[in-house]
């Protein structure tokens, strides 16, 4: 694949900004932030978060000058800590990464039912864990990921150039809602008021949001996926990641605060409120808000769909490099795309169509560990060749403090962001199936390095 025509300083930006941003950002502040942590105990909450992924992020800032090609934490763990992290490391991130797809594709029909209600529910199919599977709503999302698919496989311009676009839509609304909110809102009505206050901060609350720092920021490393195709340096793409995550963290304080200037916390518990955002957006902006809102939500969801398939395919291209999958997925097309990788990564996305939104959200928290995974093995990488390359381990060390403990926050039972008993037996299967699948790749590889050795010893006599 070829760097000189690859994605822009703002592509790079783009891709990362929306694969952060996606469907919660726009449901959290009724579902989540309000009713259980508030305004000030979620900013710090989120702040604190942020600050904890800025340092993470330094060891990848560190790894992709030492390996800048594309496969980021699967190919510095490979490389560092040997083929069994490495395959581990893959393993559950190409997981991590193609849920997260599906889930932004499920939502999208969800987006579509906020206009039509009905439209999508036709034909009904069968249920699982109470949620009502419809072939309207499956054919919506396998079209929708067909058309994200088809984008990617024409070009990296192409692609970065709709990620650009995505991305800008999301943004603008945004600061054109910031900037009417800050016009018409009437600090007398006080209702902003009754979250505000040192009296508020509550530190089991503000832990509750950091427990979703994992989830709230994951998309900044989808860069190091495609360091090989971003024409700016490396040192810069670091820059534009922590500039997304910077900017991941404003946004979802935006909408944080505009929802609560409008609902109570008593309100939002008690109250009878389909989508607190969307109805606050529509307080101050009418119907004309709700829509632009709506055109966001959905830029941030097709943005997140297109960041994920992006850097999966490129980390599924890594692995079959490395002899890690099939070596058909790193086949390259006329146009530099890994299109077997983006065509397989497509495929399976459409498949967990069929499986309800439900069994997709109980995939995205297992699979959350895969993203902490690899924050964890990327630190640990630096801290292995700090010597080597004159790297400072401070942020290793403090990347693999803070990786841990999101792990222990997504194991334990007691924790606010626990993965759950179902997300323990998908852990469990998920693990087990790649443990056979690597034993199987290994004596394949053992059986092909015989049989070489047998037929040069043959050609030798």
């Amino acid at each position: 694949m070829q760097e000189s025509h690859g994605i822009s300083k703002l592509g790079v930006f783009s891709v990362s900004l929306g694969a952060i941003i996606g469907w919660g950002a726009f449901m959290q502040p009724g579902e989540t932030y309000l009713p259980k942590a508030g305004v000030v105990n979620t900013f710090i909450g989120l702040f604190i978060g942020m600050l904890m992924l800025m340092a993470i992020e330094k060891n990848y800032a560190y790894m992709v000058d030492i390996y800048d090609d594309s496969g980021g934490e699967f190919l510095y763990a490979k490389k560092t800590l040997g083929d069994k992290i490495g395959f581990l490391t893959g393993w559950f991130l190409v997981l991590a990464y193609i849920a997260t797809l599906s889930l932004n594709a499920s939502a999208f029909t969800i987006l579509v039912s906020g206009f039509l209600p009905d439209f999508l529910k036709t034909v009904y199919l069968y249920s699982i864990n109470g949620f009502h599977i419809y072939l309207g709503e499956v054919l919506f999302t396998i079209i929708s990921i067909g058309i994200i698919c088809y984008i990617n496989l024409r070009n990296i311009q192409f692609s970065s150039r709709y990620q650009i676009m995505l991305s800008g839509t999301l943004v603008s609304i945004i600061l054109l809602l910031l900037c009417v909110f800050l016009y018409k809102y009437d600090p007398q009505k006080h209702v902003l008021n009754t979250y505000l206050g040192f009296d508020k901060i509550n530190m089991s609350k503000i832990l509750s949001i950091i427990a979703l720092a994992p989830w709230a920021f994951l998309g900044f490393d989808t860069i190091v996926q495609m360091s090989e195709e971003y024409e700016c340096e490396n040192s810069t793409a670091s820059k534009l990641a922590v500039l997304s995550i910077i900017s991941g963290f404003i946004i979802y304080n935006i909408l944080n605060v505009m929802t609560a200037s409008v609902y109570t916390k008593e309100a939002i518990v008690n109250g009878n409120i389909q989508w607190a955002t969307g109805d606050a957006v529509s307080h101050y902006l009418g119907d004309i808000g709700l829509v632009l809102l709506f055109i966001a939500l959905g830029a941030s969801v097709l943005a997140g769909m297109n960041g994920f398939i992006l850097a999966s395919s490129r980390l599924i291209l890594s692995m079959s490099r490395e002899k890690v999958l099939p070596e058909s997925f790193g086949n390259i097309s006329e146009n530099n795309i890994p299109h077997n990788a983006v065509k397989f990564v497509a495929l399976v996305s459409c498949l967990t169509a069929f499986l309800g939104r439900n069994i997709i959200v109980l995939i995205v928290n297992m699979a959350s560990l895969g993203g902490v995974l690899a924050f964890f093995f990327t630190s640990m990488c630096v801290y292995k060749l700090n010597k080597k390359f004159n790297i400072h381990k401070f942020f290793a060390g403090l990347g693999m403090i803070f990786s841990t403990i999101f792990m222990i926050i997504l194991l334990i039972p007691s924790s606010p962001a626990f993965m759950g008993i179902q997300g323990y037996i998908l852990l469990i299967l998920w693990g087990i199936t790649g443990f056979f699948f690597y034993k199987y790749k290994s004596n394949y590889k053992l059986k092909n390095k015989e049989a070489i050795t047998d037929k040069q010893s043959s050609l030798s006599y």
